[in-house]
C-alpha cells in the first residue's frame, strides 16, 4: 500500500523529533452521512473556487444519498443486507465521501497550524513527525477542535512506530520503512475469485513484497499484482 507522504525507502529529514500516529473513531460510523454529503454539497456549488458541474444540485444529493445509504452488500455466505447505519459495506462511493471529508477538515487545521515536516494520511489514519511531544499534543487538539471528532494517539516506541501495514523507525537524521504484520494477523485474505469470499493462508507470514506476492498468488489472484 502506498501511503502519500510517507517514503518507500529511507529519507532524510530536518531533526529527528517525534513521530506519532492520529486515528478517526471512526468516520465511517462517527460521522453521518448526511453531513458529510451537505458538506460536499456545499463546496461543490457555494464555493467559487470549484469548477462547475453540469449536473443539478438536486440530482447531486440524491445519487449521494442512495449509494452509500441503500446500496445492499453481501457475504461470502451470499446473504443479502443493506445497511441502516452509515456508509454501505463495501461501497467505493462511502471511502470517496470519507476522504472528501477528511481533507476539508485538513484544511481547517493547516490554516491554524504549520504543516509538519512529515505528514500523510490513509482516510481517517494519520501519521506525523513534529520537533516534539508537546507539537504532537497540539496537533491532536487541533484536530480534535475540528469537526468534533474523537482521535487516538500514539506515539513511537522504541523508535518505532507501526502505521497501517508500515513499520516506520527513527534514525539519526532519516526515517526508515518496512513491511508490519500485527501479530493478530490470521493470514486472511480475500480469494482471487470472489470479493467477498476470504481465503486463509496457512503459515506464510513473510514480510516484504516477495511475502505479498507469494500470499495473493496461493489465495487465487494473478502473477501480476
Amino acid at each position: 500500500m502506498f501511503i502519500y507522504g510517507i517514503p518507500g525507502r529511507n529519507q532524510r529529514f530536518p531533526g529527528a523529533g517525534s513521530i506519532a500516529t492520529l486515528g478517526i473513531e471512526s468516520i465511517f460510523t462517527n460521522v453521518h452521512v448526511d453531513k458529510k454529503i451537505d458538506l460536499i454539497i456545499e463546496c461543490t456549488f457555494r464555493d467559487p473556487s470549484t469548477p462547475q458541474l453540469n449536473i443539478p444540485e438536486g440530482s447531486l444529493r440524491t445519487i449521494l444519498k442512495i449509494y452509500p445509504k441503500k446500496a445492499p452488500f453481501s457475504t461470502h455466505k451470499v446473504h443479502m443486507y443493506r445497511q441502516k447505519d452509515g456508509e454501505a459495506m463495501g461501497s467505493s462511493l462511502g471511502v470517496l465521501v470519507a476522504k472528501f471529508y477528511m481533507g476539508t477538515v485538513e484544511e481547517q487545521v493547516f490554516s491554524r497550524i504549520q504543516r509538519r515536516h512529515k505528514y500523510a494520511h490513509y482516510i481517517g489514519d494519520i501519521f506525523v513527525q513534529a520537533d516534539n511531544e508537546d507539537e504532537v499534543e497540539v496537533i491532536h487538539h487541533t484536530f480534535q477542535q475540528c469537526r468534533s471528532l474523537n482521535y487516538t494517539v500514539e506515539l513511537s516506541s522504541s523508535g518505532q512506530l507501526p502505521f497501517l501495514d508500515i513499520l516506520i523507525c527513527k534514525m539519526e537524521d532519516s526515517l526508515g520503512t518496512s513491511a508490519y504484520t500485527k501479530q493478530t494477523n490470521l493470514g486472511l485474505c480475500l480469494n482471487g475469485d470472489s470479493e467477498w469470499v476470504p481465503c486463509k493462508v496457512q503459515e506464510h507470514h513473510h514480510q516484504g513484497k516477495k511475502g505479498l506476492h507469494s500470499l495473493f498468488y496461493l489465495a487465487g489472484h494473478p502473477p501480476r499484482i
